[in-house]
């Protein structure tokens, strides 16, 4: 892009650096509208959950979890004996 003006460079660079700014604050924002309803939906899912429930669910979870750091350790064990 040419310029007639010097100042006119600065101007066209100003505007662009602030428009920037605005598409990232929009960006930012709609990001945390839909951190906070995901945290709404996943308080509201569990807010009647039993001590049972919340066991059961904690139990489930933790076995998975084992499970993948199991075969993550085997992996790395095995490339480390192999290679």
């Amino acid at each position: 892009m040419s310029f007639n003006h010097p100042q006119d460079r600065h101007v066209h660079q100003k505007e662009k650096i602030e428009q920037d700014y605005r598409d990232a604050r929009e960006h930012l924002s709609h990001q945390q509208s839909q951190i906070q309803a995901e945290e709404e939906g996943f308080g509201e899912a569990r807010k009647n959950e039993s001590a049972e429930e919340r066991i059961a669910r904690f139990e489930a979870d933790a076995e998975q979890l084992l499970d993948r750091t199991g075969k993550e350790v085997r992996r790395e064990h095995e490339k480390k004996r192999g290679g």
